[in-house]
C-alpha cells in the first residue's frame, strides 16, 4: 500500500511533459504561421538576398503589377 501511495505522490515526470507540451504548442504555431504567411516571408528572404548581392529585385507580390522596384538606395 505505501509504494501505491508513493507512485501516486510521485511528480518527477510532471516538469518535462509540461515542457514537451510547451514545445508542441510552439511547433504548431510555428507551422501555422509558415502556412498563411509562407508565400510573403519566402518573397521577403529571397528580395533581401538578391538586394544583399547587389542585384536589383522587386518584391514578388508587386513584381506582377510592375509597382515598385526595390534597390539598395529605396529599400
Amino acid at each position: 500500500m505505501g509504494k501505491m501511495k508513493s507512485f501516486i505522490r510521485n511528480e518527477e515526470g510532471q516538469g518535462m511533459t509540461e515542457y514537451i507540451i510547451i514545445v508542441a504548442i510552439i511547433a504548431i504555431a510555428g507551422i501555422a504561421i509558415f502556412t498563411l504567411f509562407g508565400d510573403q516571408i519566402r518573397d521577403v528572404v529571397y528580395s533581401m538576398g538578391e538586394t544583399l548581392g547587389g542585384q536589383q529585385t522587386q518584391i514578388q507580390g508587386q513584381m506582377d503589377s510592375g509597382e515598385v522596384q526595390k534597390t539598395m538606395g529605396n529599400w
